[in-house]
């Protein structure tokens, strides 16, 4: 039996059409395979619940159980069975009545053997249009996938270019990009007009899919990016769906390495968090310079921001904004320090105290007319973050508790679930559930995370070596900290710090 034939079955209360059908008709010339037959409907019902049929032939007027009533049970159990009628001419009403439980096409007796042709040749094609459409329908949830490792940094590259390649993505491409298209504020007919328009192909040398926050990700390869360009098309289209108002896309840098695609990503998820700073339909991420304001040549200021964070030091917070910014040479250089000082600082109050308020603003930090007044916008910003001593709907106080212990401890190599369950009195088991549902990740990865985080920051100093930096984010040794990093990014940590070098001598 050939597994990509039609399977037809043949039933007709009289046993000489039933043998003529199957020992006559030339069934191969449109791919059909006759595989049973029966004279009753009841034994054919009873075949098709044993086995698999995507053809029913069948006559509509039988004794013990009408080719109606086969018709709309075998459609209850398949539903995407094809059926085609027999039937005589002074029982065409029976024919109408069939078209309800949804046939395709329809014969007359005596059978004409061009007609019955007729009505295999539209079966073979309704059957092919639906593998097709299924074939496109798995391919899509693979290539959605792979794109998802893309963008969570994919650890095994030899496995994730072969994957690429039997899914038609190229990974040796000029240059790569991400862009995020943040929807939060769409309702859900919107969200479907969006993903009807960029989700689930290639749209001029983009890919769009969402991803698990339900936001827009496009990743643009080739030679041209998120262009000017590409950019007034996206928002033409929003445009015209009505939706433009009601969205913001953010763009990351170009990047000249598929590796690199998830640094970006998670640089312009921190941005889309932080959109109450940001005017205009379009935040270009790579016109910001974080990695210079937020790592090695503030990385003391920073780390200082971030213990005050920690400690709800809000007059500390402030201090250390204003001397960061005072530090900068220009007005300008003010300006994107602050934005990205925002931009830290909100990413940091999420992780340490998840159940604050994020205060929406009237008016937004970057449209402040200087870096004076985006200071003072930027201290009122933070006053009205909430206390958080309430949790919110869908949050756990334990959890909220074991965030900021994370965020406080994670240079000690003893946290862990077990322990922080001891302390309060509960199991590590229901812990971790209660963590899990809130943050989506398990209590390990999530610490993990955030340890690599603060080792990547650690990486662009030159004052630590890599075996200190390990311990100082809470690993118990270098050599399990390489092997983590090296999952996570795909090199090892002295790998990611000689490119960064490179970068910032480039």
């Amino acid at each position: 039996m050939d597994a990509n034939s039609l399977k037809v079955f043949v039933v007709d209360d009289d046993s000489s059409i039933v043998e003529w059908l199957v020992e006559n008709v030339e069934w191969e010339v449109y791919d059909c395979e006759v595989v049973g037959s029966a004279t009753d409907a009841v034994s054919a019902l009873d075949y098709m619940g044993r086995q698999p049929v995507d053809l029913l032939l069948t006559d509509v007027c039988m004794p013990r159980m009408s080719g109606l009533e086969l018709i709309k049970r075998a459609k209850a159990e398949s539903p995407n069975l094809f059926v085609i009628v027999i039937s005589a001419f002074d029982m065409f009403e029976y024919v109408k009545e069939a078209f309800q439980y949804g046939i395709i096409d329809y014969c007359l007796k005596p059978i004409d053997v061009i007609e019955l042709y007729d009505c295999l040749k539209s079966a073979e094609t309704a059957y092919n249009e639906r593998k097709m459409r299924q074939r496109n329908q798995d391919m899509l949830v693979f290539r959605n996938s792979i794109f998802q490792r893309l963008i969570s940094g994919e650890t095994n590259a030899a496995r994730l270019e072969e994957q690429c390649e039997l899914a038609g993505i190229a990974l040796h491409q000029p240059l790569f990009q991400v862009a995020l298209l943040d929807m939060h504020r769409l309702e859900k007919r919107e969200y479907v007009s969006v993903s009807n328009h960029f989700t689930g192909k290639d749209w001029q040398g983009c890919y769009g899919f969402f991803n698990g926050r339900m936001d827009l990700v496009f990743l643009f390869w080739g030679d041209r990016g998120c262009d000017s360009v590409r950019e007034r098309e996206i928002g033409e289209i929003l445009r015209r769906e009505g939706i433009w108002e009601g969205t913001v896309l953010y763009v990351g840098k170009t990047l000249k390495n598929h590796r690199q695609i998830a640094e970006s990503y998670q640089l312009c998820c921190d941005f889309l968090d932080a959109g109450q700073l940001f005017t205009g339909h379009v935040v270009r991420v790579w016109q910001y310079p974080y990695e210079k304001y937020a790592t090695a040549l503030k990385s003391r200021e920073l780390r200082q921001l971030a213990g005050c964070l920690k400690l709800d030091d809000r007059e500390g917070v402030v201090e250390t904004v204003k001397a960061i910014a005072d530090a900068c040479p220009s007005e300008a250089d003010r300006r994107a320090a602050l934005i990205c000082l925002g931009v830290f600082l909100v990413k940091n109050i999420r992780m340490a105290f998840p159940d604050r308020r994020i205060p929406n603003q009237d008016t937004c930090m970057e449209a402040q007319p200087s870096s004076a007044r985006m200071l003072q916008w930027l201290e009122r910003f933070y006053s009205e973050i909430g206390a958080g001593t309430d949790c919110g709907e869908g949050t756990y106080p334990q959890v909220n508790r074991a965030l900021r212990r994370i965020a406080s401890s994670y240079g000690d190599n003893g946290l862990s679930l077990k322990e922080l369950a001891a302390q309060w009195h509960i199991s590590a088991a229901y812990l971790g559930k209660l963590f899990k549902e809130q943050t989506g990740e398990f209590f390990n990865d999530y610490l993990l995370k955030v340890r690599i985080e603060e080792a990547k920051r650690l990486l662009l100093e030159d004052k630590l070596r890599i075996g200190e930096i390990a311990l100082e984010v809470g690993f118990s040794n270098q050599s399990y900290f390489n092997k983590m990093f090296r999952k996570i990014y795909g090199i090892s940590p002295a790998e990611y710090r000689r490119q960064c070098s490179e970068e910032r001598q480039a």
